[in-house]
């Protein structure tokens, strides 16, 4: 893998966080690029194993929290 193209840049492509210029440059590296191809297409499968991620919680979850930080500190008396 060139030093152009690093395992970082590899990931950043995997989730679609690269520049258009920087992401076709890639694109065309890895199309010259074996050993590239096969640490993008590792990155690639890792990331399907991962979980997906919920970034909306449950209403439910929020009133919990902020019924949590309603409540009076808990500070040692002397």
């Amino acid at each position: 893998m060139t030093r152009a193209h690093t395992q970082s840049c590899l990931v950043r492509l995997a989730y679609r966080e690269l520049p258009t210029c920087e992401r076709l440059e890639t694109e065309y590296a890895l199309t010259q690029d074996r050993e590239a191809q096969r640490a993008y297409r590792e990155i690639v499968a890792a990331k399907r194993e991962l979980p997906q991620v919920l970034f909306s919680p449950r209403s439910s979850t929020i009133d919990a929290i902020l019924a949590y930080s309603r409540k009076p500190s808990l500070e040692p008396s002397c």
